[in-house]
């Protein structure tokens, strides 16, 4: 009674609230294009930063969102600035959330399912002359030999797969000199998390593959005519 046209105020402001939350999300989608930088898990650190603080979450949420993750709340949001977009240059910050983890590498902030990021560890697997593929623990998949047309090639010595333990050098085809897996890892912007659980191929003591990093020229004149293929 002493405020009549509460109601129609209280719906005018309702309207007004949702057409800016349209608007936020609409520029949040148009940001979330261009700080994603064509890669899916990941968006720009300094872009981020860049970005005032109502789209600044509204990305952040838009981005868990499409990854299937549980958007981040108020504080979360606050922690991923502070612990995350913010530390040192040198640092690998971590900050976990339902199962998945937020951690950044140079200029990408990455939102990735925790199973994704656990070493392998020190196991091997022996890959016997004669077989095409081999199992690889950890949700890695498949290991296999192909051919230019994708056609499977057996294996033509006795090798076996392991994870990084730290020293690795390996000879790329194309070198004259052999070349420390840390540095080539680095030269390829590949994160600390990730070359924990790249494979690397041996005959023997000979590293003849970092898969998808590099490969020697050795692994050519023992598997020729055949590429590896993980999936």
């Amino acid at each position: 009674a002493r405020f009549p046209a509460l109601g129609e105020r209280l719906a005018r402001l309702a309207g007004h609230a949702a057409s800016v939350s349209d608007e936020i999300e609409a520029l949040a989608a148009a940001q979330l294009e261009r700080l994603g930088g064509g890669d899916p898990d990941t968006l720009s650190v300094s872009g981020l930063l860049a970005l005032p603080e109502a789209l600044y979450g509204a990305v952040l949420r838009r981005h868990a969102r499409l990854l299937g993750v549980h958007p981040p709340g108020f504080h979360e949001l606050q922690r991923i600035r502070a612990e995350v977009l913010l530390a040192k240059p040198d640092a690998n910050p971590i900050l976990r959330q339902d199962g998945f983890e937020y951690r950044r590498y140079r200029d990408r902030l990455y939102l990735l399912d925790q199973a994704s990021t656990a070493p392998i560890g020190e196991r091997t697997i022996e890959w016997r002359a004669g077989q095409p593929a081999v199992q690889l623990p950890g949700g890695l998949g498949t290991l296999a030999l192909v051919d230019a047309a994708g056609n499977a090639v057996p294996a033509a010595v006795d090798l076996w797969v392991g994870w990084r333990r730290g020293g690795e050098r390996i000879r790329p085809a194309g070198s004259a000199h052999t070349r420390e897996l840390r540095l080539l890892f680095q030269e390829q912007g590949v994160p600390p998390w990730r070359r924990e659980r790249i494979p690397l191929l041996w005959h023997g003591k000979e590293l003849l593959a970092a898969v998808g990093v590099a490969n020697s020229a050795r692994m050519a004149q023992l598997l020729p005519e055949a590429e590896l293929r993980l999936g």
